[in-house]
């Protein structure tokens, strides 16, 4: 019985202890479970924080939000396992990508690839869909379009949104997982934690884009303002702003004027000096109007810009003809796909040339934002160029106008003075008795004098709007001024019953300034007063102190000046009165320019009804020793 027992609890304690191991071994087998399912997870999340660490480093730095979108790409890539990962910029609508970001695919292949792909096929589904596209093989899917020649062959695909709050920013795009046939679910949920990140990063890049983009435009506009301020030579101008967008917003721009019917190279930049003489000499080669149907033909016709955000190497080809200027195209622009902007110059409805800025030696891509700005500088530079334009013309017509004169003026003094000259003989050798043949002479005599003082009127008016009046200052009296205009006019104002008196202030200073200048001034005046007062009434000339000037006076009772007309008393070629018996309205505007030439100030106090008093101030001789 006892060795009964005895064999019982053997088996008993052998029984125990395989009972013990086997649970020790399902406690080894419990623990190792959740330790590789951390460790798993724990991978994921460190893979997750070098991403994030990643992210971060490409918005601090100065890519943007392409530069943000290339990190995502890579560490999506690296995460998920993928052979091919890509961000596209872009909201949910059907638009075309704005950018595309590619990580996995050689450099070399992507310049041969060139284009952004289009938003069709599954990549259309990605695009408008707000739920992840994962698939085993792409290639079988009905949405599946192909694609294009030379790309990679796809397999499996991941495409999922990126969003920031209830906006669409871009996609992300994985293909061909490394070591499995499909991605997992797991994947997809990692993504989608990663793709929330980045949401975050590229709204603060898209916010720090608008930023810059405002600094940029209000840096440009101000440049363009301070250069189109310099100077009036509209190539010059126009070369100024063509450097002006490079390399902020172009690699390369230029700008043709139009001439008769034709463009001519006005200025063209590179952002690479090496390439700028290079483009200088291929767009001087060719006329861009004799390619039709090209962006330059189609924004001058229409008169509004022409967006191309991708210019291909066969456009290229189509404005190019020429052998040698294609091979010479090739060396400045390497990419197959460019992005151009081609904007007409366009001022008060005429057509003046066109500018043109392409993105030539990088991936970016213009939008409308950039044809905004675009057309902000154009539109200053057009109106700065026909300006420019509009003066060149205003003064080849004054030059023309002033050789006219010169020429005139010339030829008729000496038949004037020939007639004058003859006049006088005949008075003197007329016999008594011929009062009839001496008023006939008489009147042959003031006809010539007043043709001798239009022309020299309009000689004076032309040196006077040309900055070239010439002064020969010397300090005068006024009273003595005073007094010759007064006997100059005293006759002539006794045939109209009026009285001329002088009001000099005593111990004035004497005026420094170009005696014969100053009597034309005052004969100006009093003979414009003569002409408008009543008869029997009387004109003052005055002179008195103004504070560091001398005030010269006219005044006279006559009806005075209409309000409306004031604002063009001094106007050339002005008449208060439409017939043509006061003379040809230049003897104020003269007057006006002889004393603002010696710094003075011209002006009329009128009332209506009760006569009108033309002023103006002289600078008094400096010196203690200056007074009369």
């Amino acid at each position: 019985m006892q060795d009964e027992r005895t064999v019982e609890t053997g088996l008993d304690e052998l029984s125990r202890s395989e009972l013990i191991e086997a649970l020790r071994e399902a406690r080894r087998e419990l623990t190792c479970a959740p330790s590789e399912a951390e460790h798993s997870l724990r991978e994921e999340l460190q893979a997750l924080d070098r991403a994030y660490l990643e992210i971060a480093r490409a918005l601090a730095g100065p890519g943007g939000m392409e530069g943000v979108a290339r990190v995502v790409a890579e560490q999506a890539r690296i995460i998920a396992g993928a052979e091919y990962a890509a961000v596209g910029l872009g909201d949910a609508s059907d638009a075309p990508f704005t950018s595309w970001s590619a990580a996995g695919v050689p450099p070399d292949l992507l310049q041969t690839l060139g284009r952004y792909p289009r938003a069709v096929g599954v990549l259309g589904q990605v695009k408008r869909g707000s739920q992840p596209v994962r698939l085993r093989d792409v290639r079988k899917d009905p949405a599946f379009v192909g694609l294009a020649p030379g790309h990679p062959e796809l397999t499996s695909f991941l495409g999922l949104q990126i969003r920031h709050d209830a906006a669409v920013l871009g996609h992300l795009i994985l293909a061909n997982k490394q070591g499995a046939e499909e991605f997992t679910e797991a994947d997809q949920c990692t993504l989608m934690v990663l793709a929330e990140r980045a949401g975050i990063a590229l709204e603060v890049a898209r916010l720090r884009q608008v930023e810059l983009r405002e600094r940029l435009r209000l840096g440009l506009l101000a440049d363009t303002g301070r250069v189109l301020a310099t100077g009036l030579d509209a190539d010059a101008a126009i070369a100024a702003v063509v450097r002006l967008p490079v390399p902020e917003l172009a690699d390369l721009a230029a700008a043709y004027l139009l001439e008769d019917d034709r463009l001519r190279l006005v200025g063209a930049t590179h952002r690479d000096p090496v390439k700028t003489p290079l483009l200088t000499h291929l767009l001087a080669k060719f006329d861009p109007l004799d390619s039709r149907g090209s962006a330059t033909v189609r924004a001058l016709e229409t008169r509004r810009p022409v967006l191309v955000p991708e210019y291909t190497q066969a456009m290229l080809d189509a404005v190019i003809e020429d052998p040698e200027a294609r091979s010479l195209a090739r060396q400045i622009f390497t990419r197959p796909v460019m992005s151009v902007m081609v904007l007409p110059l366009v001022a008060r409805g005429h057509v003046l040339g066109v500018m043109a800025c392409a993105w030539s030696d990088s991936d970016r891509r213009y939008d409308q934002s950039d044809l905004v700005l675009a057309e902000e500088i154009v539109d200053r530079l057009a109106l700065a160029v026909d300006n420019v334009l509009l003066y060149r013309r205003t003064a080849e017509a004054l030059r023309n106008r002033d050789s006219i004169l010169a020429i005139v003026a010339h030829d008729l003094r000496s038949p004037l003075a020939a007639i004058h000259l003859s006049a006088d003989l005949l008075a003197q050798a007329c016999p008594p008795g011929l009062e009839d043949a001496k008023k006939r002479i008489t009147t042959v005599k003031r006809s010539a004098e007043r043709m001798n003082r239009l022309i020299e009127d309009l000689v004076q008016a032309t040196l006077i709007e040309g900055g070239r009046l010439a002064l020969d200052r010397q300090p005068q009296e006024a009273r003595a001024l005073i007094a010759e205009t007064r006997s100059t006019f005293d006759s002539i104002a006794r045939q109209k019953a009026l009285r001329l008196e002088a009001a000099v202030a005593p111990r004035l200073p004497r005026v420094l300034c170009d005696r014969e200048r100053v009597l034309q001034t005052l004969s100006n005046l009093v003979d414009n007063a003569i002409k408008f007062a009543p008869d029997g009434s009387t004109i003052v000339l005055e002179a008195t102190m103004r504070g560091a000037e001398i005030c010269f006076s006219v005044r006279d009772r006559g009806p005075g000046i209409p309000l409306e007309q004031l604002p063009h008393i001094f106007d050339r070629y002005w008449k208060g009165v439409p017939s043509g018996r006061h003379g040809p309205g230049l003897g104020l505007y003269i007057a006006k320019g002889i004393v603002e030439a010696h710094g003075g100030r011209l002006w009329v106090e009128s009332v209506p009804g009760r006569g009108a008093a033309f002023s103006f101030t002289l600078p008094a001789e400096p010196g203690p020793d200056a007074r009369s």
